[in-house]
């Protein structure tokens, strides 16, 4: 049987090329020591840098393991990693290399850092973070190390790097997040624009299940930044220096989880009287307390797990602050589940608790994030609000939905249709100009001056420095979201039912990445002759809320 040739661009080459030519080539050919990378040819494992370069005659500087595994993929063979193996160390029987591969123990990880040059700040933080993982047994890697005597290609140098190395920390900003994505302008963040096209290539012709790159933040707001490709696995948040939380991502390095499973042991006689267990009774009364809550008394519930927070016994303790983070979590109530883990963290760290806090930990910091930070509603809704406060009208009608600014504007022209300069003109043609997005019709201006002057007197009492949001997010379908405003005087307050406070409602709609103002009330707003509203699905229910 003829195998199917394939025809590739590789390093901006063209190759066609079959699996057939590959094994002929191949045959008597002695294989190098492996490093990390192989494929099977025959049976018989191979670097893929050398498989390539001997079947095309090509230079192996020319090209990277990424592309050889790439092309020998497509042919129809087996590309593999495994742990790094210096060549003149013995080959391991399969026993021991699963023994040491399994405990982490006896072999140097190396690690290359990803990132960008944002600031000196953070490329003196990143040189800090790369000494202390040196110093914790990390062969980590930067470029900063080879500064004073650059290599004459970089972008080879970082596929290098990448292929010989275990793991590859991307950390994460919003700077490296637009170069990864190619969304820098031409001719900045090239490095980190290649290491992006590398792992993304990588990525997506993996061959096995383990995670190499591995996205960290400094800051627990740039998660929300992590480029899609990245999203699927775990990543960690590492601090800065001096106050930095180097363990949960160095256990992932090492191979060395906090947790390990018992051994299965042999299945119990359930009838014998031997296999009872003994529960401690303030576990049982957690975990009943919890049960309560989830059971519909949430309110007696939340106040017997409050009384154990104090108990003397951390796990106990622990377990009790680790359940009132998710009862508030399932709430929306960001604070109060942030705080709550991190006192079971603090109590019994090191634990299975304190594993299940972190995780849940990062869940609450990143819908938190997405909800007040800068690419949120609640940031959406005080910017546009300030933008009123400021006079810049025309800015903040841009960000209110088209509908909206066109039932606006009907509105407008109702009230106004006896005035001699709308005498004459066709409404609707009038409503389609001065509802633009950026409006140049003569009227604009003294439109736009009448709804600034219904803004402000509207919201004079907005200050943001003594307004905040509600907690809670407000969601109605895929794109909607009520935000809420209070005058809180700038301290933490807690709504009560009954209780009167000046708010302001504003209906946002994310479309795409940018959130718009839909309606000053939570109705969605209907365009007409008059205009009118239609009610929220669901907004019953949140009025009780």
């Amino acid at each position: 049987m003829v195998m199917p040739r394939h025809r590739m661009i590789v390093g901006g080459r063209e190759l066609d090329l079959s699996m057939d030519e590959v094994l002929t080539k191949m045959r008597n050919v002695r294989p190098e020591p492996i490093r990390e990378h192989l494929v099977e040819i025959a049976d018989i494992e191979f670097p893929p840098k050398q498989v390539l370069a001997t079947v095309t005659g090509w230079d192996r500087q020319s090209f990277t393991t990424m592309e050889a595994n790439r092309v020998l993929t497509r042919l129809g063979f087996k590309c593999s990693r495994i742990g790094h193996r210096p060549a003149d160390q013995p080959e391991l029987v399969p026993e021991e290399l699963e023994q040491q591969e399994s405990s982490g123990i006896g072999r140097t990880v190396r690690v290359f850092i990803s990132y960008s040059h944002d600031s000196l700040e953070h490329r003196a933080n990143i040189l800090d973070l790369t000494q202390e993982l040196r110093r914790a047994g990390i062969d980590a890697q930067i470029d900063q190390f080879i500064e004073s005597s650059p290599p004459l290609s970089w972008p080879l140098w970082m596929n290098e790097q990448i292929d010989q190395s275990n793991f590859v920390l991307v950390v994460v900003t919003e700077t490296y997040a637009t170069r990864f994505m190619n969304r820098e302008q031409p001719g900045r963040g090239l490095g980190v624009r290649w290491e992006g096209n590398v792992i993304t290539s990588e990525l997506y012709y993996a061959s096995d299940d383990r995670v190499k790159f591995i996205p960290v933040v400094v800051r627990a707001k740039d998660s929300t930044h992590i480029p899609t490709p990245l999203r699927l696995t775990t990543w960690y948040d590492v601090g800065i220096a001096g106050n930095r939380n180097l363990k949960p991502l160095l256990r992932h390095l090492l191979n060395q989880p906090a947790v390990v499973a018992e051994p299965i042991g042999p299945v119990l006689d359930l009838e014998s009287s031997e296999t009872s267990e003994v529960t401690d009774p303030s576990q049982q009364a957690v975990e009943a307390a919890m049960a309560r809550a989830l059971g519909g008394d949430r309110d007696g519930g939340v106040a017997e797990l409050e009384k154990f927070l104090d108990n003397p016994s951390n796990e106990i303790a622990a377990a009790a602050a680790y359940n009132l983070g998710r009862l508030w979590q399932q709430e929306d109530s960001y604070s109060r589940s942030i705080s709550a883990y991190r006192r079971a963290i603090e109590l019994l760290p090191d634990s299975p608790t304190a594993a299940a806090a972190i995780n849940n930990l990062q869940l609450a910091l990143q819908a938190m994030n997405a909800h007040y930070g800068p690419e949120g509603p609640v940031h959406a809704a005080q910017e546009w609000l300030q933008l009123i406060r400021q006079g810049e009208i025309r800015t903040a009608w841009e960000r209110i939905d088209r509908d909206t600014r066109l039932a606006l504007v009907q509105a407008w022209i109702i009230a106004n249709e006896s005035h001699p300069n709308l005498l004459g003109l066709d409404r609707d043609d009038l409503a389609a100009r001065l509802s633009q997005a950026k409006p140049t019709y003569f009227l604009s201006r003294a439109f736009l001056a009448t709804q600034l002057d219904e803004f402000q007197r509207s919201y004079q009492a907005y200050d943001q420095e003594t307004w905040g949001a509600a907690e809670k997010p407000r969601r109605f379908g895929l794109d909607l979201e009520l935000v809420i405003l209070m005058m809180t005087g700038g301290d933490a307050f807690i709504w009560q039912p009954g209780t009167e406070v000046p708010a302001i409602q504003l209906l946002m709609r994310r479309q795409i990445n940018t959130w718009y103002v839909v309606n000053f009330s939570p109705e969605l707003v209907v365009p007409g002759w008059p205009p009118t509203s239609r009610p929220l699905p669901g907004i019953e229910r949140t009025k009780e809320s």
